[in-house]
């Protein structure tokens, strides 16, 4: 890679490192500073790495090493958060629904839609057959649903559920028409797959779903 791809690289290390300091000193500055950095990062990569790297190995290097960064930094937010909630008796979740303005009190969110954000672009710029790139966001919101069932998020079940209308969207008013019959078929298997895989995961677990929906 080139010196602008460690570029990204290494700004989303350095978030990492920031936030990771952050939550050792709880100092909130720094946690801004990581925000900082990663949104700067984010930006680069959609603004010019996605379009100017040349090679499939190049993209998902760099874009798949920063995503990577934002689970780890996910992972280790969440574990912060765990701890805080013994400590205070208090949902942070919770409170980042309540009050938008603390969302320095639940950066493991912002980590988490980043990552998915890049790992969803990857997918569509690596996935030149149609059929194919909807039946690969189709699995992605299923591990997103997964997730906010075992983590009892909210807004991870809410992002699963906006992956798959788009592809629902997609595969209505673009596959149908415009893909060759094997694509058209794996779109509409895989996609048909995902929602009845969700239907049974809210029928087993329709207490947890509901507690989920109510942000209890």
């Amino acid at each position: 890679m080139g010196g602008s791809d460690y570029l990204t690289v290494g700004w989303a290390v350095e978030a990492l490192v920031v936030f990771v300091l952050a939550l050792f000193l709880r100092e909130r500055p720094y946690r801004l500073l990581a925000m900082v950095l990663l949104l700067a990062c984010t930006v680069k990569i959609f603004l010019f790495d996605i379009w100017q790297l040349k090679t499939t190995n190049l993209r998902v290097a760099c874009i798949g090493t920063v995503a990577v960064t934002l689970l780890a930094g996910f992972t280790l937010s969440r574990l912060f958060a765990l701890s805080s909630e013994k400590s205070t008796g208090t949902v942070a979740s919770v409170k980042v629904l309540q009050s938008p303005l603390n969302f320095d009190r639940a950066t493991h969110h912002f980590f988490f839609f980043f990552a998915v954000g890049l790992i969803t672009l990857l997918i569509w710029r690596e996935t030149t057959a149609g059929g194919y790139l909807t039946a690969a966001w189709a699995l992605e919101a299923l591990v997103v649903f997964i997730l906010a069932v075992l983590l009892n998020e909210r807004v991870y079940r809410l992002l699963g559920m906006a992956l798959l209308l788009v592809c629902t969207a997609k595969i209505v008013s673009l596959d149908v028409w415009q893909l060759h019959t094997p694509e058209r078929i794996i779109a509409f298997i895989v996609l048909g797959a995902v929602l009845v895989l969700v239907s049974f995961f809210y029928t087993r677990y329709r207490e947890s779903w509901r507690r989920i929906l109510l942000g209890h």
